[in-house]
C-alpha cells in the first residue's frame, strides 16, 4: 500500500504489524501533518453491527483529552470496506520493545505504571474499558510520555472470537480472570491487566505463561505469579504489595480503580526516591503462600549460617531468645521423595540453631504444623511461647537456586533480619562462610570465637549422602524404621557423614524406651553416638544422642 492514498492520507512507510492490523506512516495532505494510520484485519470488522459498534466506540475514544491516551484524529472506511484509524504519530518504541531491551529500572517502571493508569483512569470516567492493556499496546515516546493505544479494539476482537469458536477474547496473558471466563468486565478487569504489565516490567516476564492459551488460562484461574522479589531481589516489597493487590483474582480484593491503583504507585515512587524501604515481610509473604516443599534443601546450610551469622550476640547480655523455626517454602519439583528430604531440611536447620548460645529452640514438631497457615506472626509466637520466627522460601532453576530468608519478631511482626541468597548447589558449602560474613558485616555484628570456629569447620559433604541424611531426619521426626535404612546410606556414601551416626544414635536411643532388649539398643545407641563425636567432637547432635544415653 505503500504510495497509495486513503481518503486524505498518503501512505508513505509501513511502521509494524500484528494480530490486530497493519500500522503505516501516512501524510495528511489536508493538515500536512505525518499520522499513523491502522487498518484492521477483515476478521474483526466483518460483521456489521460489530463494525458499526466499533466506530462509535473509538469516535468516543478519540474525544478523550489526555496526555497519556494516544491522539485519534479520525475513524474511516475505505470505498472497499476497510476499516481505518489515523492517529497521532509519536517516536520512540511500544513498551514491548523496552522490556526486551533489557530490565526496566524499578523507578522508571512506577512512572509509566502511573502514567498508564492515569491515561485509563480518564477513559474509565468516559465509561470506556479497554479491555487488552499490554506491552504491545502501550507507546512510550522518546520523552518518556506514555500513550495508550487500541481504546476499542478488544471488544470487537472478542466479538469476532465469539462468533468463531465460542471463546473469549483479549490478548490471553494480560486477560483478567473475569474476562478469561467471559464474564461482563468493568475498570478492574483494566486494573488487573496493569498490574500485568507493571510485573513485566519489573521481571522482564508476563505473570502468567503456557506452551498454549488453554495452560495460560489456567495459569490466570488457579495459580499464584512467582513474588517479583524472588525473581528481582532489588525490588521493594511495597511495591510487589502494590503488584499483588491489582493482581487479585477476585475484582472485589483489586484497587477498584486505576486512581486508586496510580495513588499507590505514586505513594511508593515518593519512598522509594526518599530511601524508605516498604511494606510487609517478604519471607512472610512467601510462606504464606504454601507452594509445595521439594527437593534441593542441602543448600539450606547457607541459610542457617547466614541467619547465625546475623543472630550471633543479637543482643549481649540479653535474656536468650525463644526461636521457631518454620517449614519453608520451597518452589520447584513434586516428587514424594523430594517432600521427604524438605521436612529433613527443617529439622537440620533447627539442628543448626541449636549452636547459638543466646536461642532456645522450640520443639521442631511444634513447628511442622503450621505449613501452609493463614495465621499471623503474633497467633504463631503467642502459641509457641516463640520470640522469633524463621521463614523462608527457596526457588529451584536446575542447580541454581535462590533463597529468601527472614527472622521476624513474633509479638510485632517486625522484620529482625532478612536477605535473598542466589546459590549453586553444587558448591554450596564453600558459600557458607562467605554469606555468613556478609550478613554479619551488614548487621554490624562482630562474630564470636565460637562463630568464627564453626564458620572455618563446615566440612563438604556428598550431595547423594546429604540427601539421604535429609530423608532419614524425616522420618526420624516420626520414629519411623525407614531412617535407618536412610543414614545408613549417607554414611556408605560419606564414611565421614558424623550427623548420619547421630541420627542412628537418635533413633536406638527412641526405640530402646519401653523395650526389654533396652540395653542392646542402648549399647548400639553409644556406639553411633561416639563415631559421632569421633569424627565430629563439637557436633550438637552427637553431644545431644550422649547426653540422652547419660541420662538413661
Amino acid at each position: 500500500m505503500i504510495g497509495q492514498t486513503v481518503s486524505h492520507y498518503k501512505i508513505t512507510a509501513e511502521i509494524g504489524a500484528g494480530g490486530m492490523g497493519v500500522v503505516y506512516e501516512a501524510e495528511d495532505l489536508d493538515l500536512k501533518r505525518t499520522v499513523a494510520l491502522k487498518f484492521l484485519p477483515p476478521d474483526l470488522t466483518r460483521d456489521a453491527a460489530a463494525r458499526k459498534r466499533f466506530i462509535v466506540e473509538a469516535q468516543t475514544a478519540s474525544a478523550l483529552d489526555h496526555n497519556n491516551v494516544c491522539t485519534i484524529h479520525e475513524v474511516g472506511e475505505t470505498d472497499d470496506g476497510r476499516v481505518f484509524i489515523a492517529m497521532a504519530r509519536y517516536t520512540g518504541e511500544t513498551l514491548r520493545d523496552r522490556i526486551a531491551r533489557g530490565p526496566v529500572s524499578v523507578d522508571e517502571a512506577l512512572d509509566f505504571a502511573g502514567q498508564i493508569s492515569a491515561g485509563l483512569d480518564k477513559a474509565h470516567s468516559q465509561n470506556i474499558v479497554h479491555r487488552d492493556v499490554k506491552p504491545g499496546n502501550i507507546f512510550v515516546t522518546e520523552d518518556g510520555v506514555v500513550k495508550i493505544l487500541d481504546f476499542g479494539l478488544a471488544r470487537i476482537a472478542g466479538e469476532s472470537r465469539m462468533t468463531k469458536t465460542g471463546t473469549t477474547l483479549g490478548t490471553v496473558a494480560y486477560m483478567s480472570p473475569e474476562q478469561a471466563e467471559g464474564r461482563d468486565v468493568d475498570a478492574r478487569s483494566d486494573v488487573w491487566s496493569a498490574g500485568a504489565v507493571l510485573y513485566e516490567m519489573l521481571t522482564g516476564q508476563a505473570p502468567f505463561r503456557g506452551d498454549a492459551e488453554p495452560a495460560i488460562v489456567n495459569s490466570i484461574l488457579t495459580t499464584e505469579p512467582e513474588p517479583v522479589t524472588s525473581i528481582r531481589r532489588e525490588v521493594p516489597v511495597g511495591v510487589e504489595d502494590v503488584v499483588d493487590k491489582a493482581l487479585a483474582k477476585d475484582p472485589a480484593k483489586r484497587y477498584q480503580t486505576t486512581a486508586d491503583l496510580g495513588a499507590a504507585l505514586i505513594e511508593q515512587s515518593d519512598l522509594l526516591k526518599a530511601g524508605v524501604k516498604t511494606g510487609g515481610s517478604v519471607a512472610w509473604k512467601r510462606f504464606r503462600r504454601n507452594r509445595r516443599a521439594v527437593a534441593g534443601v542441602s543448600v539450606m546450610a547457607v541459610v542457617a549460617l547466614a541467619v547465625f551469622a546475623a543472630l550471633v550476640l543479637y543482643q549481649p547480655g540479653a535474656e536468650p531468645d525463644y526461636l521457631a523455626v518454620l517449614p519453608f517454602d520451597i518452589i520447584g519439583g513434586t516428587t514424594s521423595q523430594d517432600t521427604l528430604k524438605a521436612d529433613g531440611m527443617l529439622f537440620e536447620l533447627i539442628s543448626t540453631f541449636s549452636k547459638l548460645g543466646n536461642l532456645v529452640l522450640i520443639n521442631s514438631k511444634s513447628s511442622m504444623r503450621y505449613r501452609g497457615t493463614d495465621k499471623t506472626p503474633q497467633q504463631i509466637g503467642a502459641e509457641l511461647g516463640a520470640d522469633l520466627l524463621l521463614v523462608g522460601s527457596m526457588h529451584l532453576m536446575g542447580d541454581d537456586v535462590k533463597i529468601s530468608a527472614e527472622v521476624v519478631e513474633a509479638s510485632t511482626g517486625r522484620q529482625v533480619w532478612s536477605d535473598v541468597f542466589d546459590a549453586d548447589m553444587s558448591n554450596v558449602f564453600r558459600l557458607q562462610s562467605r554469606v555468613a560474613r556478609a550478613v554479619a558485616g551488614a548487621m554490624k555484628l562482630e562474630l564470636s570465637p565460637e562463630a568464627q570456629a564453626h564458620l572455618a569447620s563446615a566440612r563438604e559433604v556428598d550431595p547423594e549422602a546429604r540427601d539421604e541424611y535429609l530423608r532419614g531426619m524425616h522420618w526420624l521426626e516420626q520414629s519411623d524404621s525407614n531412617c535407618v535404612a536412610h543414614f545408613e546410606k549417607a554414611i556408605e556414601l560419606d564414611p565421614d557423614y558424623a550427623a548420619a551416626y547421630a541420627g542412628l544414635a537418635e533413633y536406638y536411643i527412641k526405640l530402646g524406651h519401653g523395650e526389654t532388649n533396652a540395653k542392646s539398643l542402648g549399647e548400639r545407641a553409644k556406639a553411633y553416638a561416639l563415631r559421632s563425636l569421633e569424627i565430629d567432637p563439637d557436633l550438637p547432635e552427637g553431644h545431644a544422642a550422649m547426653g540422652h544415653i547419660l541420662w538413661e
